[in-house]
């Protein structure tokens, strides 16, 4: 097994490449020629709220990577709404009903039956998990599930599978735990004192069968995962940890070759420094959900923007989700001076206005 440890996902990247390039050998696989890792790689981020990607070699789209995660927090299946993102992703990935069968949001918080009382009764994974680690923050049973095997296991004809199947949390100490110097009397009565003053913060491990490093690991895993972990640690009260992702089958698709051999050959800052603002996602964790729905409700029946700060209890949306919106429905509908007005609504060091204003530069520079 190897294990890449990194600050974000800019170097994730980076360090995922020579490794796989390395160390990597060739297979076929259903979707074209592979290099796969002969064994699993575990990567560890250090800071996953450094989570938008600026290569301009790797050319992320942060509107879809950004809007994909607040769909999975909504619990959303309907692929429809992200065809606003990527023209074609409905009729690429969703089932003939318009469903996307193996939806990650969907399936934490709406498709299991744990308790056998049929859909009304359907408990809220997310929820029960936050319910769990603030009732007991040592609680080693919070494990949230995707893969479902009467859905998914050897059930011909499906579009799509959950790669990722398993997500772990854990909260801990914020720093390594110190134990203090025992007194003789607390050696005879075997008892060990930790310093938990430095505060609480959760780590998430996410476990995936098969992960392509370039679109999935990091790519959009980075920011799925990184945001259902911010979103828990702020409902559950704590700070944000580590996020580590365990990707049993590691891979890179040959048809990205020459992209990948761009990233990695492109000069980089060595400490791979993230000069702009993270993005804080919840500042009224009591009012998110609420927000989100709001959010998902109006991006799919307003025609204008709307963008009153008293809209939502959580700046988020109003400040970056809701601009970001509408920049890219301006950019769809080639109005480029309004999608760029849109992003200067934004706070100006905002990670996601910055991303966004250059994916958009990137391509204006073409036309």
């Amino acid at each position: 097994m190897k294990v890449i440890s990194v600050r974000n996902v800019e170097e994730a990247i980076h360090k995922g490449l020579q490794l796989i390039y390395k160390e990597g050998i060739r297979e076929t696989s259903r979707a074209g020629d592979v290099l796969v890792m002969p064994e699993p790689v575990v990567t560890v981020y250090e800071k996953p709220q450094e989570r938008v990607l600026f290569s301009p070699e790797r050319d992320a789209n942060p509107f879809f990577h950004i809007f994909e995660a607040l769909f999975m927090l909504a619990g959303r299946q309907d692929a429809k709404w992200l065809d606003q993102f990527i023209h074609d992703f409905s009729s690429r990935f969703a089932e003939p009903d318009g469903r996307i069968h193996d939806a990650y949001g969907f399936r934490w918080r709406k498709h299991f039956d744990m308790e056998g009382g049929g859909s009304p009764y359907l408990p809220d994974q997310l929820d029960t998990i936050v319910k769990l680690l603030r009732n007991n923050p040592q609680d080693r049973q919070a494990v949230l599930v995707m893969w479902d095997p009467v859905a998914d296991l050897g059930v011909p004809g499906l579009k799509t599978r959950p790669c990722n199947t398993h997500c772990y949390l854990r909260v801990r100490s914020k720093v390594d735990v110190k134990v203090k110097p025992l007194t003789q009397a607390e050696k005879d009565a075997r008892i060990l004192k930790v310093d938990l003053n430095t505060g609480l913060v959760l780590d998430i491990t996410v476990c995936c069968r098969s992960n392509d490093l370039w679109w999935g690991a990091y790519g959009a895993n980075a920011c799925q995962f990184s945001i259902l972990q911010e979103y828990l640690a702020a409902r559950i009260v704590v700070g944000i940890g580590t996020y580590t992702q365990i990707s049993n089958n590691y891979h890179l698709y040959f048809d990205m070759d020459e992209k990948a051999k761009k990233v990695l050959t492109a000069p980089i800052d060595g400490s791979y420094a993230y000069n702009v603002e993270t993005t804080e996602l919840v500042t009224v964790p009591t009012e998110f959900d609420v927000d989100l729905e709001r959010f998902m409700y109006r991006t799919a029946s307003s025609i204008t923007p709307y963008l009153d700060k008293y809209e939502y209890r959580n700046c988020f949306f109003h400040e970056v989700a809701e601009p970001l919106f509408w920049a890219n429905r301006y950019w769809k509908q080639k109005e480029r001076q309004k999608a760029l007005a849109m992003l200067a609504q934004m706070p100006p060091r905002s990670d996601w206005r910055l991303a966004a204003y250059n994916w958009m530069q990137r391509r204006m520079g073409k036309e």
